[in-house]
Formats: C-alpha cells, sequence, structure tokens
C-alpha cells in the first residue's frame, strides 16, 4: 500500500489537513488593538482565552474533517483505482470550496470586526499545496489504472 507515490501523496495531503485543523491560519489586529487568531473553527481573542469563540467558522473545519476522512478512505481503495480516482477528483472540488469558505471567513470578519493589520500564517497555504499533491496523486493512480489494462489486452 505504501509503496505506491500516490498513496504517500495522500498520506501526506492527510497528514497537512490534520494540521490545518489545529494550526492558527491569520493573526489579525482590530481596531482596538487587540490580537485575534484565526482557526479553522473560529476566531479567538487572544487577550482573555475566557470570553471564548468571538465568530465561529464552523463549516470551514467541518470541510476540513471531511476531507481528512476522504483522504484516509481513499488511501485504503487501493484495490479499486478507478474509485480511489472519483475520490481524488472529489477531494480536489472540495479543496477548491475549501479556498473559497476560507476567503468567505476572512472577508466577513473584515468587513464585521475592522481590521488594521493581519498575518497570515503558513496553514494558509495548506490547501493549495494539498490539490497539487491530489492532482499528482490522481496521476499516479491513472497512471496505475492504464498499466493494469495494458496488461490485460496482452492476455
Amino acid at each position: 500500500m505504501l509503496q505506491r507515490i500516490q498513496t504517500v501523496y495522500l498520506f501526506i495531503v492527510a497528514i497537512l489537513m490534520g494540521l490545518m485543523l489545529f494550526l492558527p491560519l491569520a493573526e489579525i489586529l482590530d481596531k482596538g488593538g487587540n490580537v485575534l487568531t484565526l482557526y479553522s473553527y473560529g476566531l479567538i481573542n487572544q487577550a482573555s482565552v475566557k470570553t471564548g469563540i468571538i465568530y465561529s467558522t464552523l463549516p470551514m473545519a467541518i470541510m476540513i474533517v471531511i476531507i481528512f476522512t476522504l483522504c484516509v478512505i481513499s488511501i485504503f481503495l487501493y484495490k479499486n483505482r478507478t474509485r480511489q480516482m472519483r475520490f481524488c477528483v472529489f477531494n480536489i472540488l472540495l479543496m477548491v470550496g475549501l479556498l473559497g469558505l476560507i476567503l468567505f471567513y476572512y472577508l466577513s470578519v473584515k468587513k464585521d470586526i475592522g481590521i488594521t493589520h493581519h498575518t497570515f500564517r503558513l496553514s494558509i497555504v495548506f490547501p493549495v499545496i494539498n490539490i497539487v499533491l491530489m492532482f499528482q496523486a490522481f496521476r499516479g493512480i491513472r497512471r496505475d489504472e492504464l498499466l493494469v489494462r495494458s496488461y490485460e489486452r496482452l492476455r
């Protein structure tokens, strides 16, 4: 299972999605001088942790969990390559949707709270990296499928 390069790509995507769930996406400075941290599950005020989540971004966290789950399922579908390719394409579409959700929540936080300064963290580019890795996994799975079909023609 882990001998194939596409399985390694899928494994890296799963790890990056798991990290994205817990790492901050951005740090935001509002008009009042408060430092707010945007996670995948919400916007949190770093000065007073007792207040909890200021702005909930739960759909983004749910999307990350779905992508992670489909990626792990796809790893174990190595015997059914056509289904594995479908999962890869669906995951790519979900990651594009996740990028849209990140942009939507950032712009809505910017409008509602009023941002004076922001700093994006490394985890904000994980979906872009994952799209590239998922496409590479798709190409590897497709190459294997074409190789198997060419062997069946020779019989």
